[in-house]
């Protein structure tokens, strides 16, 4: 659920960044398009180190209910 909150958030945060980038009088030069795109690289690299967080932080969360689960297994065969 965090990782996926993360992702949207910086996918937001990108959209927002860019509308705002995109908003300033382009005056037609190379420069001005030039840095459109430098933001919108720095964008990108922000998103894919926010997921790439998430997606470790859901990797931790999957591994220790996989040992949870590995915990319990035998109570829940006796059980059975």
């Amino acid at each position: 659920m965090r990782a996926r909150l993360a992702i949207a958030t910086a996918a937001l945060l990108g959209i927002a960044l860019t509308s705002l980038t995109l908003a300033v009088p382009d005056d037609g030069s190379a420069r001005s398009r030039i840095r459109v795109l430098e933001q919108r690289v720095i964008q990108a690299n922000l998103a894919i180190q926010t997921a790439g967080r998430a997606e470790a932080d859901a990797a931790s969360r999957l591994a220790a209910a996989r040992a949870r689960l590995a915990q319990v297994q035998p109570a829940l065969a006796r059980r059975a």
